[in-house]
């Protein structure tokens, strides 16, 4: 949604079943009545603070929405008005003061590497310098929690190797560039990404370990 955009009239998203997540821009002060009625698949909304009021019944039938970001406080958040049947949005669990570096976990995965997670946008983040461990399928990655909610990887110049088993059954994201410091990649690192369809493969690459991309069915290309 453009921050041109002021109002969002009544049902502008009508079913709009293949919404996932959006994004209200700081310019839109009020969305009508059943402006994303029925769409059942939304699962995150970010609002800016420049929300005033939520029409009735913008956000019913919404009932797969789970997690609210507002990117200001509690008090102003309590300050909205949000008129009848918007139930998924009020039992919704709110993340307030939200940035753009906001992060839900994060921790180590290696002598000198870090990871975080951007539960929004659904980016892991992998950054430092040298080798990343390697994890079994059985313990699985630190972040192996958020598998399901990984719509991006980063992994940031200066990470030196991708683990054993490091993104196994991490079943959203559909592509990743390894960053040209990694030389090698672990065996089953990306065993059972289901949605991966494209890897572009750094030039510092040097070995490719068994069993690398086992069970990524839907994988069409491969750049070196």
């Amino acid at each position: 949604i453009p921050d041109t955009v002021t109002k969002i009239d009544e049902s502008a998203f009508y079913q709009c079943t293949g919404l996932t997540k959006i994004v209200i821009p700081e310019s839109v002060t009020e969305i009508s009545a059943d402006a994303f009625y029925g769409c059942y698949n939304l699962s995150k909304i970010l609002f800016n603070s420049g929300i005033k009021t939520v029409g009735t019944g913008a956000f019913n039938k919404c009932t797969k929405l789970k997690d609210v970001y507002y990117t200001d406080t509690e008090t102003l958040w309590n300050n909205i008005t949000i008129n009848a049947d918007n139930t998924a949005l009020i039992n919704a669990t709110k993340h307030f003061e939200y940035t753009d570096d906001y992060v839900s976990d994060s921790g180590t995965c290696g002598d000198n590497l870090t990871w975080k997670f951007n539960p929004f946008t659904g980016t892991l983040t992998i950054s430092g310098n040298g080798d990343m461990y390697n994890y079994t399928s059985s313990t699985g990655a630190p972040w192996k929690t958020h598998g399901s909610k990984i719509e991006k990887i980063v992994i940031c110049e200066g990470v030196t190797s991708i683990g054993e088993y490091a993104f196994h059954n991490c079943t959203v994201f559909s592509s990743i560039s390894t960053a040209d410091s990694v030389t090698a990649i672990g065996s089953y690192a990306f065993y059972n990404c289901n949605s991966l369809t494209e890897i572009v493969i750094g030039k510092g690459v040097k070995k490719l370990n068994r069993y690398t991309f086992y069970c990524c069915s839907s994988l069409e290309t491969i750049t070196f």
